[in-house]
């Protein structure tokens, strides 16, 4: 399992504020008094401005708003502080029109939750605020290749806070030389633990995520691996008769009831997983299709021909016990257990499904209100065949009428 996610400061726009400025703009020094969960001051504790957001004047933050604020973290040290003895930080130069949420860089202390965040708009006259910080928990292991332990580095792991309204978030590390991560300041809470694999790893590598793992405050959990195990793939190509790559063909993984289309050069790809060990595929662009479905192992490159006149065609009607055509009833075509199309009758009763893949079975259902559901089996097709079915007779549904008795 693996995880597309975000981590880092998350920067709201700071608009038109530069050190220069600080005088024309900034507030009063804020003050940040900090203490623990006994209340206690807490000293030597580093802080930082982690999210300014422009107060609701109809200021939309910019691209370049956002890049002057990152730079500006980056360069104004003056925004980083330690708590003094009195568990006390005085933060000067901050801009006004904005509220403030703070960010605790120690590794001793979680990071501040959402619902615990002290928001502070910024004025001339900004009260000072207090922050109680708690011990978080730390998460590490190590990430390797499967079988031959190989070290995977540079690679991120995350911790998804499942209750991330009240919660943490996200939190993340990334693996060292050795493969090893650390991820600290976790808020104590219940996590799953992902990789976030991308290309080309996530190309041919996957990993089984540690799920519901709770994190005590002040403990280290430790030998949270991950082995990354190889994906079995199957490779291959759409082509015409010709020999000719065909760009956007619906690839079928008859298996799995899936679909795919194939890429601008023909080609495709599909993912077994890590159990599976083969496939079987079909393929259909427009009025060409593979004439049979082909079944390939796992390592294995495919070409899947798609020629013309193989598409075949159902044709039917429905009618009642009194030999009346039921008109715009519902007629389901299935292939296996999926609904693969759905027609109405006209008003002879007929219907009809067109392009369909041939070597596949197929089934109809008529659904009709007050009728009792009828199902009928088609079997295969044949590569351009053209099947009319036998009239479907389908009868009322028997009703019930319940009586008082006076």
């Amino acid at each position: 399992m693996t995880l597309g996610f975000k981590a880092g400061l998350c920067l709201a726009a700071f608009a038109f504020f530069y050190p220069s400025q600080a005088n024309a703009q900034s507030s009063d020094p804020v003050v940040v008094h900090v203490i623990d969960l006994y209340g206690k001051p807490v000293q030597n504790v580093s802080f930082h401005p982690e999210h300014f957001t422009a107060l609701a004047d109809g200021h939309t933050p910019t691209d370049h708003a956002l890049s002057e604020i990152r730079t500006l973290s980056a360069s104004f040290p003056a925004w980083t502080l330690k708590t003094d003895a009195n568990g006390n930080a005085a933060f000067k130069d901050l801009p006004q029109g904005y509220t403030l949420s703070m960010g605790v860089q120690d590794n001793r202390y979680a990071q501040i939750s959402a619902d615990k965040h002290a928001h502070l708009e910024l004025a001339a006259d900004s009260p000072a605020i207090t922050l109680i910080v708690s011990p978080g928990g730390t998460i590490e292991g190590a990430v390797k290749y499967a079988g031959s332990g190989r070290p995977a580095a540079g690679i991120r792991v995350g911790a998804v806070d499942l209750q991330p309204q009240t919660g943490q978030g996200i939190s993340s590390a990334t693996t060292d030389s050795r493969g090893h991560y650390k991820i600290t300041q976790v808020i104590p809470d219940t996590y799953n633990l992902e990789l976030d694999l991308q290309s080309p790893i996530s190309d041919n590598w996957t990993a089984t995520a540690h799920v519901k793992l709770p994190v005590p405050a002040a403990e280290t959990i430790s030998g949270m691996n991950f082995d990354l195990i190889p994906l079995k793939i199957v490779r291959g190509r759409v082509l015409d008769a010709n020999g000719k790559k065909v760009a956007g063909a619906t690839v079928l993984i008859l298996d799995t009831r899936q679909e795919i289309k194939s890429n601008d050069d023909g080609t495709f790809r599909v993912i077994l997983g890590t159990t599976k060990s083969a496939c079987t595929l079909c393929a259909q662009q427009g009025t060409l299709a593979t004439a049979q479905p082909v079944t390939a192992k796992s390592g294995a490159s495919v070409d899947l021909r798609v020629v013309p006149k193989v598409l075949g065609k159902i044709t039917g009607s429905v009618k009642d016990d009194h030999d009346a055509p039921i008109v715009y009833a519902y007629v389901s075509l299935h292939r296996g257990a999926d609904i693969i199309d759905v027609a109405k009758t006209d008003i002879f009763g007929a219907y009809s499904f067109d392009t369909l893949l041939p070597n596949l079975s197929y089934s109809v259902t008529v659904d009709e209100r007050g009728y009792i559901t009828t199902n009928e089996a088609v079997g295969e097709l044949k590569p351009g065949q053209s099947l009319e079915m036998t009239t479907l007779v389908i009868k009322k549904a028997q009703t019930s009428v319940a009586s008082a008795v006076r």
